[in-house]
């Protein structure tokens, strides 16, 4: 279940070989941890040690104003790395929070930087989902300057119906995750 999800992500790009798969596979295997609802993976701040690799549940990235009011600018779902490049960061420049209770593996930029040079499939994989992560905000832009609520609401729901899709989570025109779990409060 781990390594399915983000095997089937990438594939969407790219076509991964078995020796790819279990390379994943092991790159995860072992550091998984468990986090709580409304935790934070990363805080505004914090030095980034980790690249996340969403195994079960929901979360998002969020920014966080003065006044403490916070703003979701991305969602997780099984199969998505939460900021593949945050390395390079000295400090964050935004949060990672688990929505619902999840599972992620952590991965350090170290492991991820040896497994893509060994195995250029992923790397180009990795590029792929890059190039779409970065495509989704900008779509979240245009939601805020140009859609009304109603259109910045389905255009959400389209996007997380197609990306749950992609990883096997969903099928015809229903989701297998309820609405009802998520607390985006």
């Amino acid at each position: 279940q781990m390594v399915s999800s983000l095997a089937l992500r990438l594939e969407a790009f790219t076509k991964l070989s078995t020796g790819d798969r279990e390379v994943l596979e092991r790159l995860i295997l072992g550091s998984v941890r468990d986090v709580s609802a409304r935790r934070d993976l990363v805080r505004e701040g914090d030095r980034p040690r980790y690249v996340y690799v969403m195994v079960e549940g929901w979360a998002c990235r969020y920014k966080t104003l003065p006044d403490g009011r916070r703003q979701i600018v991305a969602f997780f779902i099984p199969g998505d790395l939460c900021d593949s490049n945050v390395c390079i960061l000295r400090e964050m420049d935004h949060s990672d929070a688990a929505i619902t209770p999840i599972r992620v593996a952590e991965t350090s930029a170290e492991e991820l930087e040896q497994v893509t040079a060994r195995h250029p499939r992923i790397m180009q994989a990795l590029w792929w989902n890059e190039l779409v992560s970065v495509s989704i905000q900008r779509e979240w832009t245009l939601n805020i300057g140009q859609r009304t609520a109603w259109e910045r609401l389905a255009h959400v729901l389209v996007e997380l119906f197609l990306r749950l899709q992609c990883v096997g989570l969903s099928r015809d025109s229903s989701w297998d995750f309820p609405l009802t779990q998520l607390d985006l409060g």
